[in-house]
């Protein structure tokens, strides 16, 4: 039993696309975020960016399971997730100290970047053990998604130990148990449990899209209901109706895209290298250029646009610190 989808030996293009969008969301939020002193109707739009975390969270537990499928051993998937997610996240931390420094020498201080001092920090920030898993504070907005992505590789990890379908799936459904009894939390050792459902969501479509047995049919289901109302229920408690939201529609278009065919485009090219531009955005267009959007800038929405797609294509030029994504 299975649905139908575009085929895996293709590649798919829009999953690329999903990706800019993420990212690009993300990049104008913080963009926008701070500095800002005159609102109008394009920051009021583009402070909906967060959401393109819940976008990344789906494709990412929908993309693993690819990645996953085409490994031999875990040991093998995991040394890919580290390479795919280490080499551009320490560059970023290289530059995230060039933005300190500069701040130090414009400004006479070093006001926005959470720089590690002692050596425990230095150690838990060069291996990603930090806020909110740990109390070690974060130097760049978006790393605690890359310690929610971590955790995910290595449950997913956990999964590949046994060739059984239906094992593994098991293993998501024991982890989505005691996800329901886990309420949403910011920070702490169970935070990753807050935005667990997003990731297994994206994994249930994948395994909905293979050919499975009827009993792993239906354990799939399962588990995909469950990761539904444990999303409704932790995010309706805080409040987040569009974070739902948003989850359900990166279903829905990833599910379209496997009966889409789109080729290669400028936007799918962006997608593969939106790493890179996700983890660079925040020292060079915040802590860096953000200083020089003064209020005539932010008073015309048209330029406030110019300035930022300005800003996202100086950052282009750094792709090629980026591996390129599945």
């Amino acid at each position: 039993m299975r649905f139908t989808f575009y085929s895996m030996a293709k590649h798919n293009y829009i999953l690329d696309m999903i990706r800019f969008v993420a990212a690009f969301a993300v990049i104008l939020f913080h963009l926008n975020l701070f500095w800002v002193k005159n609102h109008n109707w394009y920051t009021d739009l583009v402070i909906y960016g967060w959401l393109g975390v819940p976008m990344f969270f789906v494709l990412s537990g929908y993309c693993i399971m690819i990645s996953a499928k085409n490994v031999s051993t875990p040991a093998d998937f995991l040394i890919r997730r580290f390479f795919r997610i280490f080499p551009t996240y320490w560059v970023s931390l290289i530059v995230i100290l060039c933005s300190a420094i500069f701040q130090k020498l414009y400004t006479g201080t070093n006001s926005v970047a959470n720089l590690p001092h002692s050596i425990n920090d230095i150690i838990s920030t060069i291996f990603l053990v930090t806020y909110p898993l740990t109390k070690t504070q974060i130097s760049n907005f978006v790393y605690w998604t890359l310690t929610c992505e971590i955790i995910f590789y290595l449950i997913t990890s956990l999964s590949l130990y046994t060739k059984n379908e239906q094992l593994r799936i098991i293993i998501f459904s024991l982890v989505s148990v005691v996800s329901l009894f886990i309420p949403f939390q910011r920070t702490g050792y169970l935070f990753f449990f807050s935005y667990w459902s997003s990731f297994c969501l994206g994994t249930c479509l994948f395994l909905l899209s293979q050919k499975n047995s009827k009993t792993n049919a239906y354990l799939i289901i399962l588990l995909t209901i469950i990761n539904i109302y444990d999303l409704c229920i932790k995010h309706l408690s805080i409040n987040e109706v569009e974070f739902i939201i948003t989850v359900f529609l990166t279903l829905g278009i990833i599910i379209l895209s496997n009966f889409v065919v789109v080729k290669e485009n400028f936007i799918s090219k962006l997608g593969k290298y939106s790493y890179a531009q996700y983890l660079i955005h925040v020292p060079i267009g915040v802590f860096v250029f953000a200083r020089f959007k003064s209020s005539y800038i932010q008073h015309h929405p048209i330029i406030t646009i110019l300035y930022d797609l300005g800003i996202y294509a100086l950052k282009s030029n750094r792709r090629h610190f980026d591996w390129k994504g599945i």
